[in-house]
């Protein structure tokens, strides 16, 4: 009886350490899958690292180069442009070079005939104001050359026509008003930041001041004051255009009422 016992015992001793044995290779097996499993996140998580830096690094290059694309680009539009309106300019003036411009006597208030001599060769225009004419003349404006001009009256305001021989033809460039300006005032211009510059009117002592937007302004080049009809009147050229600005007063009393942009002259 003992005996059969101890075997029994004997038995379920074996079969104990077998099941230790076999579930101690499986806990093992389990913990170096873990492991294995564990270095392999480590390593897909250091590429992942590696590949978000690189591509970090081809977006900055990709960046700078299409900065540098547009640089380009826009530097070659910036000169085609530039190009232009020299050619532009320059052929103005070549055209307005030696014109010698003449008027006729005016009729019916209204009516008077342009001439423009070039190379011992005449173009007319036939001018009807929209009110009586004031007076015709011819002046030098800068950048753009000789040119003629009619103001006409409607009681104390002046309008001012501006015309120039272009391309063989009389035309119409450009038109401003005279009506409140300040007779005689005294013109500056400063940079104050970036595109943004500050016109500044002095009448008998008394400041009057303007902000203007233009674009890469030399102030030297680029402005002046001229003479209209004895108006001094501020002059900008912007690339083309001439903007014409003038001193401004209240018609009844006489005061100041600041700076206006009286008109444009294309050429």
């Amino acid at each position: 009886m003992n005996s059969q016992k101890g075997s029994v015992l004997g038995i379920l001793l074996l079969i104990a350490v077998i099941v230790i044995v076999v579930m101690g290779c499986i806990f093992y097996k389990m913990y170096n899958d873990k492991q294995e499993q564990d270095k392999t996140v480590d390593s897909l998580t250091a590429q992942v690292t590696t590949l978000t830096s690189k591509n970090a690094e081809l977006q900055n290059k990709i960046d700078k180069i299409s900065d540098t694309i547009k640089g380009v680009e826009s530097s070659t539009n910036n000169t085609n442009t530039l190009n232009t309106t020299d050619t532009s300019v320059v052929s103005n003036k070549v055209e307005s070079k030696d014109v010698k411009y003449s008027f006729s006597d005016i009729t019916d208030e209204t009516k008077v005939t342009l001439t423009a001599t070039k190379d011992s060769k005449n173009v007319t225009k036939d001018i009807t104001a929209t009110a009586a004419i004031h007076k015709t003349e011819t002046m030098t404006l800068p950048d753009i050359g000789e040119v003629a001009l009619v103001s006409d009256t409607g009681g104390e305001y002046y309008g001012v026509t501006f015309y120039q021989l272009v391309d063989g033809a009389i035309k119409e460039i450009g038109k401003i008003g005279l009506g409140d300006v300040v007779l005689d005032a005294t013109y500056s211009m400063s940079n104050k930041t970036g595109n943004l510059y500050e016109i500044v009117a002095n009448r008998n002592g008394e400041e009057t001041k303007k902000e203007v937007n233009y674009s890469s302004l030399n102030i030297d080049e680029q402005t002046k004051v001229i003479n209209v009809l004895g108006y001094k009147i501020f002059a900008i050229n912007d690339n083309g255009n001439l903007d014409l600005y003038g001193l401004t007063q209240d018609y009844i009393t006489g005061n100041t009422t600041g700076i206006d942009k009286l008109g444009t002259i294309n050429y």
